[in-house]
């Protein structure tokens, strides 16, 4: 027998879209399905409950570094909003975490305190930071390619 008090819906690379998510959840929030769990397969577990307009859900994630290392995590979403809002920790609640693939960790919290505008400064705030690290990344591969492209025309030379 099927429990009818909750639904299960696939969304697939949830980890990826994290503003979709967000807004897919508060979505679902004003159709009267409270947010409950999500699967390693990106299956989001609802229940139902009475619909509210005011409640809306935001999506924030930790960045880990490919070294693994737990000193190295990166909170930028976690720190944005708590220089944006001071009573972060206390207006931000029913918070949910989970992880994928030990790269990014989200954390899913549902208030009725953030508004358009902060969401859209966020994902301004996200932009800039991507930017970043791309262009760090990119600069880092394009070193590499000219220090081996000028090693190995030394070693053609030194051949012949």
């Amino acid at each position: 027998m099927k429990n009818k008090n909750y639904i299960k819906k696939f969304f697939p690379f949830a980890f990826y879209r994290p503003d979709k998510l967000a807004e897919y959840l508060t979505e679902m929030r004003r159709q009267g399905f409270m947010f409950e769990d999500m699967s390693t397969f990106n299956v989001l577990k609802f229940k139902h409950v009475k619909p509210r307009d005011d409640l809306r859900y935001v999506v924030l994630n930790y960045y880990f570094p490919n070294t693994g290392r737990a000193d190295k995590i990166r909170d930028w979403d976690i720190l944005f909003m708590k220089q944006r809002f001071p009573q972060f920790d206390r207006e931000f609640h029913n918070c949910f975490k989970s992880s994928s693939r030990d790269v990014y960790k989200f954390v899913i919290y549902c208030t009725s305190v953030i508004s358009d505008e902060d969401i859209e400064a966020l994902k301004q705030f996200r932009k800039k930071r991507l930017k970043k690290i791309n262009a760090f990344k990119i600069s880092i591969h394009l070193f590499n390619i000219i220090l081996f492209t000028v090693l190995f025309a030394l070693a053609l030379a030194q051949l012949r």
